[in-house]
């Protein structure tokens, strides 16, 4: 636990798993993962995303990028039929390194469809790129 402590004292980040966080350490955690989110969101076409990420309030962040969020419907298709609500939840952003974080993130579409992923990121020119996306369950 000291090492993971360390690794994040070091990178300037805090979790909200780890008692003790300094109020400057956890509000750049939380300003890391709105800017996860804000960076990877148009990488995976997400078109409608759930603003709080793992019980963060991220609006502002995703506004300031333009990452369309809750309250879209996608239209109507030129065959008439009804569109679906859908939403992308980034459910959890862990830091595996400095350069490295690794995300889960489901996808529904009304009670019909839906799958999660996890994807792996890493910081290149300030900015958070995906290295690696996995379905981890689909329905």
């Amino acid at each position: 636990m000291w090492i993971r402590a360390a690794l994040i004292a070091s990178v300037g980040l805090a979790s909200a798993h780890l008692t003790g966080c300094s109020t400057a350490g956890a509000s750049r955690a939380v300003a890391m993962q709105c800017a996860v989110a804000a960076d990877l969101a148009p990488q995976i076409k997400a078109d409608n995303v759930d603003p709080q990420i793992a019980g963060i309030d991220c609006r502002a962040t995703l506004a300031a990028a333009k990452v369309p969020m809750l309250g879209l419907k996608k239209p109507n298709d030129p065959a008439g039929t009804p569109g679906l609500n859908h939403i992308f939840q980034f459910k959890t952003i862990d830091v595996v390194d400095p350069n490295t974080v690794r995300v889960k993130l489901d996808y529904t579409c009304n009670v019909w469809c839906g799958h999660g992923e996890e994807i792996t990121a890493a910081k290149r020119d300030a900015h958070w790129v995906v290295s690696d996306r996995k379905t981890t369950w689909i329905s």
